[in-house]
């Protein structure tokens, strides 16, 4: 939500969530395509420019025993958000 809607949503606290259209299932493919994602949807008017993730707050939780969403879900999300200048 905060991806796509950057421009009003000036922050996040996220638990347990993955990226921006992420399938749960399929954490490796999205390892090597959340960029392209983003990018694609972004060059599209699909979501609000990325340069307002820069320096936006971001919390990021998870549970390293989570058995519904794996911790390395939510620590790409981290990862994303630092790779667009957020806050974490």
């Amino acid at each position: 939500m905060h991806v796509i809607h950057s421009e009003s949503i000036k922050g996040v606290g996220l638990v347990s969530g993955g990226p921006y259209g992420q399938d749960l299932y399929k954490l490796e493919e999205t390892k090597n395509s959340w960029k392209t994602m983003i990018g694609e949807a972004e060059k599209a008017g699909l979501i609000d420019p990325t340069s307002n993730l820069k320096d936006a707050p971001a919390m990021v939780f998870y549970g390293t025993n989570d058995k519904v969403v794996d911790p390395e879900t939510t620590k790409l999300q981290a990862d994303i958000y630092n790779k667009y200048g957020a806050n974490v």
